[in-house]
């Protein structure tokens, strides 16, 4: 018989977010197996990120949201915002993450936070990278029992709020589109062989 707990943390909303930045990992352990420093560090034009700064972002982004989501399912749990779900989301905040999605329709600039460092040793950003998505996992199970489309997160960007399960879902959505230029820079005919 399982507990209340490990019931709520198979929302079917939560699980699916948490099985989607789970494919994340599978995809950037996939992408970066085997590739040197020189690679990972790679930059096919000084405007544009390598494999390594991608990753880099995104582990800023996560620590970002990481906290912002706690906060919001908190203020959600002081206003007695509960519910295992479903969760039913409205258009826009549909349009928003889908607006995410790769391939990307427009550029964004990453806010000072956000941008990531110059160079990296290979295996640490990787590492780095994985670790801050078993935490975010992790974190957004905690969320479980909080009504993901009453309670509201800010958005990256913009003085609007997003439901809280758009706002997670938003993370991985984010994540894709940063995994899809890393492996775009992979198919830069400059790109290193080693």
């Amino acid at each position: 018989m399982s507990n209340k707990s490990e019931s709520r943390e198979m929302v079917p909303d939560i699980q699916d977010i948490a099985n989607q930045i789970a494919a994340v990992q599978q995809d950037v352990a996939l992408l970066t197996s085997g590739l040197s420093d020189t690679q990972l560090n790679w930059r096919p034009d000084p405007s544009e990120w390598s494999i390594a700064q991608c990753l880099d972002h995104l582990v800023k982004a996560a620590i970002a949201d990481m906290e912002t989501v706690s906060k919001s399912a908190q203020d959600a749990r002081n206003r007695n915002l509960l519910s295992d779900g479903p969760f039913e989301y409205g258009a826009i905040s549909k349009w928003f993450v889908n607006s995410v999605e790769p391939p990307p329709k427009q550029k964004a600039k990453a806010k000072a936070i956000f941008q990531p460092a110059q160079s990296f040793k290979g295996d640490q950003i990787i590492l780095k990278f994985q670790d801050t998505q078993d935490c975010v996992i992790q974190a957004y199970k905690k969320v479980a029992g909080v009504d993901l489309a009453k309670a509201k997160a800010p958005a990256p960007v913009g003085p609007f709020k997003l439901p809280l399960g758009q706002k997670m879902r938003l993370t991985a959505a984010h994540a894709r589109r940063h995994v899809y230029q890393a492996r775009q820079v992979t198919k830069s005919p400059n790109f290193p062989k080693a």
